[in-house]
Order: structure tokens, then sequence, then C-alpha cells
């Protein structure tokens, strides 16, 4: 059962409190998702039966299909975090409830990041960036201050591109060791 940290209590679904810290209880913030959704909702998760009446996915076999999930991930300092994700990548990062992160891809998905005291960098890659063109990428990055990173097994050119081994690909790490990458968009050759 998941559970969230509201106002220095533990809180699990179903209790106020948690439907307060998701569903709008800072105002003028937006919730990932809203867990305690109304299931009368037109936006409720749902499928319908044989006679075309809706049936909550609960009870289908396509339980989370209609589901708005969200990914996340941990790391070791929230101002670092922020930052780099929103001054070093460009990319949209707000405040979000309970001390969290929203970080909106191009994708027009959002991440959530949050920060995880015995903190241990992902051993994977936590984010792919699909662009047009991973050298020129990799240039901006470089210049913006951020080094690649290389791994064994991988034939990696001087500015640590792994080309003909799939996509063309680098890696690099956010300033709590998560590993990111950025590939060709496109077909591999």
């Amino acid at each position: 059962m998941s559970t969230a940290d509201h106002d220095g209590q533990t809180v699990k679904p179903g209790d106020d409190a948690f439907a307060e810290a998701f569903d709008g209880g800072t105002a003028g913030m937006q919730p990932y998702v809203h867990l305690v959704p109304d299931p009368s909702s037109e936006h409720a998760a749902a499928d319908t039966d044989e006679d075309g009446e809706r049936v909550p996915l609960s009870s289908s076999s396509r339980m989370l299909a209609g589901s708005p999930a969200f990914s996340g991930f941990a790391v070791r300092e929230m101002d670092a975090a922020k930052a780099f994700y929103g001054e070093t990548l460009g990319l949209e990062v707000k405040d979000q409830p309970m001390g969290t992160l929203g970080i909106t891809l191009g994708s027009g998905a959002t991440v959530m990041v949050y920060h995880k005291p015995d903190f241990l960098p992902a051993t994977y890659t936590i984010l792919n960036f699909p662009v047009a063109d991973v050298e020129a990428t990799v240039d901006h990055l470089t210049t913006a201050g951020v080094r690649m990173q290389r791994y064994p097994g991988f034939e990696q050119d001087e500015k640590g591109i792994s080309r003909g081994q799939g996509p063309t690909i680098a890696w690099f790490t956010d300033p709590s060791g998560n590993i990111i990458a950025v590939l060709e968009d496109g077909p591999t050759s």
C-alpha cells in the first residue's frame, strides 16, 4: 500500500490527509495524478462490458490501461537537481507538493523527482532524450559543464559517443549520479 508523509504524519490512500497532499492540498500547485479520483467521473479509468456498461478497470483484465501513470526517481539534493534539470538541460521544472519537483519532458509527460535520505544513484539509465543530432547535443552539454560517461563494452569516440552498436548514444549523469542518455532520434544504422 502506498503511503506519504504529510505534515509529519504517515498517511495512506483513503485518509483525508493523503487526498489533500496529492489532490491540491497546496494552493496553486498541480498534482501529478489524482490518486483519489471520483469513480463517476468521465475521466475515471473504466472499460465496458458486453452490454456497453462502464466497468471499473479494477474488475477488468486491463486494470491500469486508462491510468495517467507517471514515473519518478530519487536524488541526493533537490536544489542541485532543480538547477541541473531546469538551467543546464533547459527543461521546465516546477516545485510540487511535499517538497518534490515535477520535470516536464518534451513529450508532455511529467516526471516526479524526490529527495531520498539514503539515496544511491541508479545503476541504469533513468531518462533517455531522443535528439536529432547527438554530437551537437553532446557539444552543447559539454560546453555547459556536463561530462560524458564511458562504459565498458561500448566503443566510444573522444566525445563519449557510441556509434554502430545500436542507436548513436552518449551518457552523462545528473548531480546525484543518476544516468541520463541522449540518443539519435530516428532509424539506427
